[in-house]
C-alpha cells in the first residue's frame, strides 16, 4: 500500500514596493503613494530621511501621510512592505526636496529720504531672495545672492507692506511676510532763515500737509541751537542767536522715538553782527529779499 503523500508550504518574503508619486501638502507634510504588491495584510512603512530629521508612516493601503518636515532639506524617500514572514527589500529612494526656510529675522532702514537698506538672516535651502516693499504709491524690489540689499524709488510718508520669496538652487519657493514698513516724513523743502529782533532768529520751512513733528537744528563752530514748532507747524523761532558766525542748518522730521531723522539736507548760513536788518533773508553769505 503506497505512503499517503506530505505536503509542505513555505511562504517567501513579501515583494518590494515601489514609491509612485510624493505629494506636497503644505510646507511640512506631504502625501506619499506606492504599489501593493502583496496580499492583504501586508504592512507598508514609508522613510524620509536627511541628514539630521528622519519621519516615517506606516499603512495596510497604498498611501499615508508624513508630517512634520524640516524646511530647506532635501530628503530620500523609500518604503519596505513587512508580512508575518519578514520584511521585504526597501524600495529605490527618490528625492525630496521641501520648500527653503523664511528668514527668521528681516530689518529695514531708511538711509535717505528715497532709499533703504533691507537686511535678513541666512535662511537654510535658500539660493536667492526676492524682497518686495508694496505701497499704493508704488513697490520697490530687489533680487539678489546676499542678506541685504539697496532699495531706491522709496516714497517719504507711506506705509509699506514687506515680503519676500525665499528660493531654492532647484527653483523651489516659499512666500515669507514681515511687519510692515513706515518710510519718514518727507524732508521739507524752501527752509529760509529770517533776522528777527533782539537777536531772534526764525527758520521757515514750506509746509508738507501733515502733522508730522520736525525740529530745526542749527550748529555753528561756537554754539548749537534747536527749535521745534507744534506738530503740523512751519517755523519755530531761535532765541539769542550767537551772531558773526557761519551755521548748518537742517530742519528734519522726529522719528516716533523722537529722534531726527539723519538724512534731510543742510543749509549754511552767515549770521553777521552788523545791524538789524528785520526780515531779511540771511543764506551762503549773502541776503536776499525773499
Amino acid at each position: 500500500m503506497p505512503l499517503p503523500l506530505s505536503f509542505t508550504f513555505s511562504f517567501s518574503a513579501p515583494c518590494m514596493p515601489e514609491i509612485l508619486s510624493v505629494t506636497q501638502i503644505n510646507t511640512t507634510s506631504v502625501n506619499v503613494s506606492f504599489s501593493a504588491p502583496n496580499r492583504a495584510g501586508a504592512i507598508y512603512k514609508v522613510s524620509i530621511v536627511a541628514q539630521d530629521n528622519r519621519n516615517t508612516c506606516t499603512s495596510r493601503g497604498t498611501s499615508c501621510e508624513i508630517l512634520d518636515l524640516l524646511c530647506g532639506e532635501v530628503y530620500e524617500v523609500s518604503a519596505i512592505a513587512t508580512t508575518t514572514v519578514g520584511d521585504s527589500l526597501p524600495s529605490y529612494t527618490i528625492p525630496l526636496e521641501t520648500a527653503p526656510c523664511c528668514p527668521a529675522t528681516l530689518n529695514v532702514e531708511q538711509v535717505t529720504q528715497a532709499m533703504t537698506n533691507v537686511t535678513w538672516s541666512m535662511a537654510r535651502g535658500t539660493h536667492t531672495y526676492m524682497t518686495s516693499l508694496t505701497s499704493p504709491k508704488g513697490n520697490a524690489r530687489c533680487h539678489t545672492l546676499d542678506t541685504n540689499c539697496l532699495m531706491g524709488c522709496i516714497t517719504c510718508g507711506t506705509n509699506y507692506t514687506v515680503s519676500m520669496e525665499a528660493i531654492s538652487r532647484t527653483g523651489h519657493m516659499s512666500e515669507c511676510t514681515y511687519h510692515g514698513f513706515s518710510s519718514s516724513a518727507c524732508c521739507p523743502s524752501g527752509v529760509k532763515l529770517y533776522r528777527m529782533a533782539n537777536n531772534t532768529l526764525r527758520v521757515y520751512w514750506r509746509s508738507t500737509g501733515s502733522l508730522h513733528n520736525y525740529m530745526a537744528k542749527m550748529v555753528g563752530s561756537q554754539s548749537n541751537y534747536t527749535c521745534t514748532p507744534p506738530p503740523g507747524g512751519n517755523t519755530c523761532e531761535v532765541p539769542e542767536i550767537m551772531c558773526g558766525d557761519v551755521y548748518n542748518v537742517v530742519v528734519a522730521p522726529l522719528t516716533q522715538d523722537g529722534a531726527m531723522v539723519q538724512f534731510c539736507p543742510q543749509r549754511m548760513y552767515s549770521v553777521s553782527c552788523s545791524g538789524s536788518n528785520v526780515g531779511m533773508v540771511i543764506y551762503r553769505g549773502k541776503r536776499s529779499l525773499d
